[in-house]
C-alpha cells in the first residue's frame, strides 16, 4: 500500500470511528476514485498527495454535515450552528455539548484542521484561500437551506434546491484546491476557471440526484431535487420521476458542452481532461446506486 492510500485508509478509520450512517465505500471508492479523476491536469506530482488530501477531508467534512442537517434520524441543527462557525472563529463550544455531539465536534475540527494543513502545503494557497473560504460558505448555506427544508418540507421549491443544493458537491471547492496545486496556474483564467467548476458542479448535483433518490426516500429525507420537482411542479403537466430525470439528464449533457466551449480561454490545464472526468465520476455515480 502506497503512503496516500495507507493515509487516506487511516482517515476513513478514524471518520467512522465516530459515524457509521454512510457505507464505507462511500469513502473507500466514490470519494477517492472521484477525485483522483476529477483533479486538473495542471496539479504537479509534487503537490498531488496534498491536494487529494484535501479533497479527502472536504468530502467527509460536506458528509458530516449532511447527516445533520437533512437526515431526519440524525438531524441536529444546535450543533450545525457551532460547527459552521469552526473555520472562521477559535473559540470553544463544547462546554455544552452532550458526550456524541463532542465526538463529532472533534471530528469535524480534526477535518478542518487537515484540510487547512495540506492546502497550506500548496504553492497558490495565499492567494486563493480567501476564493475558497466563500466557496465554504456556499456549502454551508447549502446545508442550511437543507436543514430548512427537513424542518418544513412546505418551503421547498425547485428553483431553490438548484440554486442552493449543488454547492453541496463541493466541486468548485474541490477545483480551486487544484488550482492551489498547480504552479502554472493564471490568476487571469480563475473567473473561467470558476465557471467552468460551477458548471461541472451542477453536473455531479444531478449524478448525485439520481443515485440517491431512493436511499434518500428511504431515510424520509425530503430534500432531493428531483423529489421536490415531482411534489411541487411548476406548471399544469403532470410528470412522473422517469420524465423529470430525462430532463435533469438532457441539462447534464448541454453543461457538458458549456464547459467545453471554455477551451479557448483556459491555457494551464486541459478543460477536455477535465469534462471527461466529470462524465467518469457521473459512470462511477451510476456504479455505485445503491450502495452511496
Amino acid at each position: 500500500m502506497n503512503k496516500l492510500n495507507e493515509t487516506v485508509s487511516h482517515l476513513i478509520d478514524t471518520y467512522r470511528d465516530v459515524s457509521k450512517i454512510r457505507n464505507i465505500e462511500l469513502f473507500s471508492d466514490f470519494l477517492i476514485n472521484g477525485y483522483k479523476m476529477t483533479t486538473l491536469s495542471s496539479v504537479e506530482e509534487k503537490h498531488y498527495n496534498n491536494v487529494i488530501l484535501a479533497k479527502m477531508h472536504l468530502g467527509m467534512l460536506i458528509t458530516l454535515y449532511d447527516d445533520l442537517a437533512d437526515n431526519p434520524k440524525f438531524q441536529d441543527n444546535e450543533l450545525l450552528e457551532i460547527l459552521y462557525m469552526l473555520p472562521f472563529v477559535e473559540e470553544d463550544f463544547i462546554k455544552n455539548l452532550s458526550l456524541e455531539q463532542i465526538k463529532i465536534y472533534e471530528l469535524s475540527k480534526f477535518l478542518l484542521n487537515g484540510l487547512q494543513r495540506h492546502l497550506k502545503d500548496c504553492p497558490n494557497y495565499e492567494v486563493l484561500k480567501d476564493f475558497f473560504h466563500f466557496d465554504i460558505e456556499q456549502i454551508f448555506t447549502a446545508n442550511k437551506y437543507s436543514s430548512l427544508i427537513t424542518q418544513l418540507p412546505h418551503g421547498a421549491s425547485s428553483y431553490e434546491s438548484s440554486r442552493y443544493g449543488s454547492f453541496n458537491m463541493g466541486i468548485v471547492a474541490a477545483g480551486m484546491i487544484d488550482l492551489m496545486g498547480s504552479e502554472k496556474f493564471n490568476i487571469n483564467e480563475l473567473g473561467y476557471s470558476r465557471s467552468i467548476f460551477h458548471s461541472a458542479q451542477r453536473m455531479g448535483r444531478i449524478s448525485n440526484l439520481i443515485v440517491t433518490l431512493d436511499r434518500e426516500l428511504s431515510e424520509k429525507d425530503l430534500t432531493n431535487e428531483l423529489y421536490i420537482k415531482f411534489n411541487y411542479p411548476m406548471d399544469e403537466e403532470d410528470k412522473d420521476y422517469s420524465s423529470i430525470e430525462r430532463q435533469t439528464l438532457n441539462e447534464f449533457n448541454s453543461l457538458t458542452k458549456r464547459i467545453l466551449k471554455h477551451e479557448k480561454y483556459i491555457f494551464h490545464f486541459s478543460v477536455k481532461d477535465y469534462c471527461e472526468g466529470i462524465n467518469n465520476l457521473h459512470k462511477l455515480h451510476l456504479s455505485l446506486k445503491g450502495i452511496i
